[in-house]
């Protein structure tokens, strides 16, 4: 397991089915997580090698499209994969900077 070295708040985006107006809640869950940059292995472009960044959490609400903020930084959750580690379960998120907040 990661050491969860940082502390990151979750906004959880939601979308409207008849108005298709999408917001992020005002409401917002702290939580321990460790960032680390992704490579090239991870077979991104380099545009988007630079802004993107893996998330490493045992916290388990996050999903697509949800903002989190860690260091002043917005990121965007783009995937999610659970991960079953020595000891317990972790999540994998990979993130993206946004450019807007």
């Amino acid at each position: 397991m990661k050491l969860l070295n940082k502390s990151a708040t979750h906004y959880w985006y939601t979308r409207n089915a008849q108005t298709w107006v999408s917001k992020y809640d005002q409401q917002w869950t702290s939580f321990d997580c460790n960032i680390q940059p992704v490579g090239t292995a991870e077979w991104f472009d380099m545009a988007t090698v630079y802004k993107t960044k893996k998330l490493y959490c045992d916290y388990s609400w996050i999903v697509v499209w949800d903002k989190i903020t860690v260091d002043w930084k917005t990121f965007i959750a783009k995937s999610i994969e659970s991960r079953d580690g020595n000891l317990r379960k972790f999540y994998k998120v990979i993130i993206q900077e946004s450019e807007w907040n």
